[in-house]
């Protein structure tokens, strides 16, 4: 069996099938989503509060409306703002690179201004009242 490491078009291939089948491993109904979302220079992160996972932002769905909210509720350029949201983890293909998983906003819920995960997990650290969109 040859073991040289594939090239050209035949890794491509295979990065987009790998790609194809991930996709349907990770295909889930959208679930309810709070963490920190970070917005700067055209990228968005997301850290889910429960996990401390972070995933970039798909520009797809509800998006539009949490970037929004995060430019108008941010306490400082880079700074987290808890959001909520129903989303779903989904392989895709960047920019550059091979392709991996995003987060995608189906549905904006809410932001909280003032609120990290950080904050929440500070004792007695609340959470401030939710700004609702559309922003």
């Amino acid at each position: 069996m040859n073991r040289q490491p594939m090239r050209g078009p035949m890794r491509a291939a295979a990065s987009l099938l790998l790609a194809v089948l991930a996709a349907g491993l990770h295909a889930q109904q959208p679930v309810r989503w709070r963490g920190d979302f970070v917005y700067f220079a055209d990228s968005a992160i997301f850290t889910d509060c429960k996990t401390g996972q972070q995933w970039p932002v798909a520009q797809a769905g509800d998006y539009l409306t949490l970037e929004e909210a995060y430019l108008r509720w941010q306490g400082a350029p880079k700074a987290p703002l808890l959001a909520n949201f129903d989303g779903r983890i989904e392989v895709r293909e960047p920019m550059e690179g091979p392709a991996r998983e995003h987060m995608v906003v189906d549905r904006f819920v809410s932001v909280q201004p003032g609120t990290s995960c950080e904050s929440l997990a500070t004792p007695g650290g609340k959470g401030s009242p939710s700004a609702r969109g559309p922003m």
